[in-house]
């Protein structure tokens, strides 16, 4: 018996000192649990900022129209103060679990701006589509993500789920529970005094969001994190390696934005389980995964920083009726070139 486990352990070494073994470099990304996000490629802490208040906003005063931005594509950071808003935007790389990954996080503080809906059509938000990078600068958005594109959705079997824009129902018809298609219709709504609240279908009626002072609700997730607590669906679901795009909440005016290339050669894509980890390990409590693939993207300024995915042999992020996002600066471009 002790040579035959003698046997085996001399075996197990041999394996795993020959070439093309497994090695904790190539472990699977999540094998560690207390350290599921080793190897990652970051630019280091933007430095060369103006002076600063104690919680990071711009001191009024320091420069002209009291706001600052940031812009270096090639190293990877963005960054917007301003007296009453401080975001930072840094892209990530790591070789997870099938490859080489490349997304894009942002951590937003903010004394006034809250996150909204800002539609391509206000006064008739099904029918108006724009590239979102449109949209955001129509609206002048410091800071964009794509929305649910609850619209792709009219004239399917699939309902659209609650949608509310600017205090107004869209659409009231949704599921039934916590559902595992695509999309299952889960709720997230924003609201005046900067909260963000996520639900499952039909915990919540249209109106009784109204009721509650909901501005805008969206339907798409799944719900990644309600509570600080992983939705228990995305263990074994939701796990195609996709472009994808998330929204949290640390706190109300503290928020964190995620957005994950996909569909090309120097980026796979991710897991929903993915960006709910990621937005544990950045301490937000509540998460929502809105609509990916050639949906998604990420605006600064009015400017898209994600590359999109491949679809078809050509790489673009398609027209939306709507985008998410926080802030409204003078400085946000407003040219109609897509780039």
């Amino acid at each position: 018996m002790r040579r035959t486990i003698l046997a085996a352990l001399l075996i197990l070494a041999l394996l795993l000192a020959a070439p093309g073994a497994l090695s904790e470099d190539a472990a699977p990304f999540y094998a560690n649990p207390d350290k599921p996000f080793d190897g990652i490629e970051r630019a280091p802490d933007f430095a060369d900022l103006p002076e600063t208040d104690a919680e990071g906003y711009l001191e009024k005063g320091v420069l002209p129209g009291d706001e600052f931005v940031h812009e270096d594509p090639d190293a990877g950071v963005w960054v917007y103060l301003s007296p009453v808003l401080r975001i930072e935007v840094y892209r990530l790389k790591a070789k997870l679990e099938k490859g080489n990954t490349i997304w894009y996080e942002a951590e937003i503080f903010s004394r006034e701006p809250v996150f909204r809906v800002f539609s391509d059509n206000p006064d008739r938000p099904r029918y108006g589509h724009d590239y979102p990078q449109m949209i955001a600068r129509e609206h002048r958005t410091i800071l964009a993500l794509n929305g649910d594109f609850y619209t792709f959705r009219i004239g399917s079997k699939v309902r659209l789920g609650v949608i509310i824009r600017d205090g107004k129902i869209v659409s009231s018809m949704t599921n039934s529970g916590k559902k595992v298609g695509q999309p299952p219709l889960d709720e997230l709504s924003l609201y005046a005094d900067g909260r963000m609240e996520v639900r499952y279908p039909r915990e919540m009626t249209a109106q009784e969001y109204l009721d509650r002072g909901a501005l805008d609700v969206m339907a798409f997730g799944p719900v990644l994190l309600r509570d600080g607590v992983l939705d228990d669906r995305i263990e074994k679901k939701f796990r195609g390696l996709e472009p994808r795009s998330a929204v949290g909440m640390v706190k109300p005016g503290h928020y964190i934005a995620i957005n994950a290339e996909g569909r090309i050669k120097t980026s796979r894509g991710v897991t929903c389980l993915f960006l709910a980890q990621r937005m544990q390990a950045r301490g937000a409590g509540t998460a929502f995964n809105l609509d990916g693939g050639q949906t998604s993207g990420m605006f600064f300024m009015g400017t898209a920083i994600n590359e999109p995915g491949e679809f078809n042999g050509s790489k673009f992020i398609r027209k939306q009726p709507d985008v998410i996002g926080i802030g409204f600066s003078e400085l946000v471009r407003t040219d109609r070139n897509k780039k």
